[in-house]
């Protein structure tokens, strides 16, 4: 394996490419993958403060609310797994609109909902 020296732009080294030239990861990148990492637990979180308007505005027993807390859940796993593969396959940039309309997906069909009352 020949190495291959390739000239350094913002030669300083911290750089992103000089740190990613040199195997590590940047602070901003290790920011941007525990940011990711934080996201579902924060999505989990604010469902589990949703739930008293929920139940208030639905009159739902327990059980009806932890089947909230449940299909979220597998909602939210399917959806992973399918965009991983998506990722896989057409790389980040091709899969980035799929990414998009899938996440304001919700916010879209929970608008269409008729009122609990009818």
């Amino acid at each position: 394996m020949v190495a291959v020296a390739l000239p350094l732009r913002h030669a300083g080294p911290n750089s992103p490419r000089a740190v990613a030239l040199s195997g590590g990861l940047h602070p901003v990148g290790v920011f941007f993958l525990l940011a990711g990492a934080f996201l579902p637990i924060m999505d989990f979180f604010i469902t589990n403060v949703a739930l008293p308007s929920i139940d208030a505005s639905l009159h739902a027993s327990a059980g009806e609310l932890e089947l909230v807390i449940a299909g979220y859940g597998v909602a939210y796993a399917a959806l992973l797994v399918v965009g991983g593969r998506l990722g896989d396959r057409y790389g980040r940039h091709g899969s980035s609109w799929v990414r998009s309309s899938a996440s304001s997906w919700p916010r879209r069909s929970a608008v269409s909902l008729p009122p609990s009352g009818s």
